[in-house]
């Protein structure tokens, strides 16, 4: 006996992908090689209801009897859970999803099939502005300084240091201003391998402002910014005041003016939200005894006590990192000041001018606070636009032992898009084939709304991973040799940055640059790459500097300057392209989406609707690929190495 059903094929189940909440799904299950009279059952799971459904035999045609089974879907949110029992006498079959839970075709089970997902949801809205955009991501320190960088250093400073006079905790670190621009940033380290010295580079809000025409010319219509309130670091991940924005960065005043001039220009501005934890260095926990501040730290008497888990020997923080303490979101306080509250962080900053949040760690938050947040921002404005820092599938991702509900109508409106990051760079660096890749985003179009799949925030370059061009350049490894290898001897710059004050991995790290021959392969693929990117479903992300050629290793490496003049105008060149297609090719921005794995190193991405079909083809070999055929048979091809192809119809 044979058994087939293709979640991804309308033939078999029907709509495609996610259901509205009180819809109904069609289902259809193939079976040959009979011997005997069978009978076929629909197991569902939705929550912690179970069920069975004699399916309706519908058709016997050339030795395949198939049943179907019309499924009326829950008027509640969730995700529904499906796979087959076929019963021939007294023996049972069961089909279910594929090993790698990705849907399309399944395969038979003795017993206790992995199920099929169907994502139950509510209709969400996602702006236009955002769904048609092109992103821009900043890290604000080092993207461009103003006029006045050296007085908001210096303000900064006089902020840090004021009420600290008797501190005498070694492990606060001190604060170290880079007079020359485009040098490389490091972590010096101290005794206990903390970071002894936060550098700054002077990068401001008004430095941004100088550069929209720069960013309007790119193509570039929202920005995303790394946290800008004030913290200790130069990341500001670790936050000590939600309400105020670094004196590093500016003021209000700044804020309101970048936003001001950024609308004039056709961009709108996104902030970056860290409410899982604050800094352990902040008005709310005060760790290092700030005079004159009662924080969490000083004792029960502080208003800001109950937001943090003491223990009998210290606290809850971020994955164990001291500096970030945890917070209690659901803390009535916490919610009163992040979005409950009249003039909450969240309604504050909108009102200056913000038109939406990232918000960073969502695993972390609770379904209930992000909620709340996104309640707020619609109260503020209807238009808003809410993204969530999310690995994994963001459909069914487990945190905490809780299943999430991030795309179920009331959370988050997209993510950022790590696993099309990884899949594609692990598909340009040979590591996976075409047809894993097609199905990896096959995947993420069956299970996830496709308001939400459209709102996809497709990123290759981030703060929290190496520069791309590192990743694409195949030096890793190179890399790694070199640490691991304790007999190699350090090159002179190599010890310039061990006396600064980094061990001697960072050191290397530091040192490092990618070969010629390297970097031309890594650039090849970039181009490839990005093309890739910005032609899937969802809104193309651009990490400050990667048009510019920017390199370098993980955290801080690759948060450097902005090399303002030395950019690579090719690369520029590019993504002015890039950004210029989407804008020229509207199926791009609505239109439907199929991958389809022509070989193991090709693959075609295919965009349409009633008026236009864009495809595009890729091959991530280093040979040429030769008597490529389009699906419809109009045109035969040959593909170069790391080339492409644009066919539009």
């Amino acid at each position: 006996m044979n058994i087939y059903h293709n979640s991804q094929n309308i033939h078999y189940r029907s709509p495609f992908g996610a259901a509205e909440v009180n819809s109904q799904v069609s289902l259809r299950l193939d079976i040959s090689d009979i011997i005997s009279p069978v009978s076929a059952y629909l197991i569902i799971y939705f929550n912690d209801l179970y069920d069975e459904i004699l399916m309706k035999e519908d058709a016997y045609e050339d030795g395949t009897l198939s049943f179907t089974a019309e499924l009326k879907l829950p008027g509640s949110p969730g995700l529904l859970f499906y796979g087959f029992r076929v019963e021939d006498g007294d023996s049972a079959y069961f089909y279910g999803n594929n090993d790698d839970r990705l849907g399309g075709e399944g395969r038979m089970y003795e017993y206790d099939p992995v199920p099929y997902q169907i994502t139950v949801y509510k209709p969400d809205h996602v702006p236009t502005w955002y769904k048609e955009g092109i992103v821009y991501q900043i890290f604000p320190d080092r993207f461009a300084r103003s006029a006045n960088w050296r007085d908001l250093q210096e303000k900064a400073l006089n902020t840090y240091t004021e009420g600290y006079e008797n501190c005498k905790d070694p492990s606060r670190p001190g604060r170290a201003v880079q007079n020359k621009w485009n040098s490389t940033p490091i972590y010096p380290r101290g005794p206990q391998g903390g970071v002894s010295e936060w550098q700054f580079f002077g990068g401001s809000l008004d430095g941004i402002t100088s550069k929209l025409d720069y960013l309007a010319d790119l193509g570039v219509t929202v920005l995303y910014l790394n946290p800008i309130f004030r913290a200790a670091s130069n990341h500001k991940y670790d936050t000590a005041d939600y309400l105020k924005i670094d004196d590093a960065f500016g003021d209000e005043d700044s804020f309101s003016a970048l936003c001001s001039e950024a609308e004039k220009r056709g961009i709108r501005i996104i902030l970056d939200g860290v409410f899982s934890h604050t800094g352990a260095d902040s008005k709310y926990f005060n760790l290092f005894g700030k005079e004159g501040v009662n924080g969490a730290f000083q004792g029960e008497s502080s208003p800001y006590r109950s937001w943090y888990n003491f223990t009998g020997d210290g606290y809850e923080s971020w994955w164990g990192v001291r500096d970030l303490p945890n917070v209690d979101e659901l803390n009535s306080s916490f919610s009163d000041l992040i979005y409950r509250g009249s003039d909450s962080v969240i309604r504050h900053w909108m009102r200056l001018g913000a038109s939406g949040w990232r918000l960073d760690v969502a695993d972390e938050l609770p379904d209930e606070f992000i909620q709340g947040i996104r309640s707020a921002m619609r109260e503020e404005n209807p238009d808003s636009m809410l993204l969530g820092e999310v690995w994994e599938d963001a459909s069914n991702k487990t945190s905490y032992g809780i299943l999430r509900k991030y795309f179920l109508g009331d959370e988050l409106q997209g993510v950022m898009n790590y696993p099309f990051r990884t899949a594609a760079l692990e598909f340009m660096k040979g590591n996976i084939s075409a047809g894993t890749f097609s199905a990896l985003l096959m995947s993420l179009k069956e299970n996830y709304p496709r308001e939400n799949f459209y709102a996809d925030l497709n990123l290759i370059g981030s703060h929290d991973r190496a520069r791309v061009l590192n990743e694409l350049s195949d030096t890793r490894g190179d890399l790694e040799n070199r640490i691991s290898d304790p007999s190699c001897r350090l090159t002179k710059e190599e010890r310039h940055f061990l006396r600064k004050g980094t061990s001697r991995p960072d050191a290397i790290k530091a040192a490092f640059t990618i070969p010629e021959d390297k970097m031309i392969l890594a650039r090849a693929r970039l181009k490839a790459l990005s093309l890739l990117q910005f032609v899937m479903p969802g809104v193309p992300c651009i990490y400050y500097g990667d048009e510019a050629g920017m390199t370098g290793w993980e955290d801080p490496y690759n948060r450097g300057p902005f090399p303002w003049g030395n950019e690579d105008e090719d690369l520029r060149e590019h993504y002015m392209a890039l950004c210029r297609m989407r804008k020229e090719h509207p199926v791009l921005l609505n239109g439907d989406f199929i991958p389809v794995a022509y070989s193991e190193h090709v693959i075609c991405i295919e965009r349409f609707n009633d008026k236009e079909k864009f495809s595009l083809y890729v091959n991530r070999g280093i040979f040429e690929w030769e008597n490529i055929t389009t699906a419809d048979g109009t045109a035969t091809f040959t593909l170069p190495p790391l080339g492409w192809k644009i066919i539009c119809s």
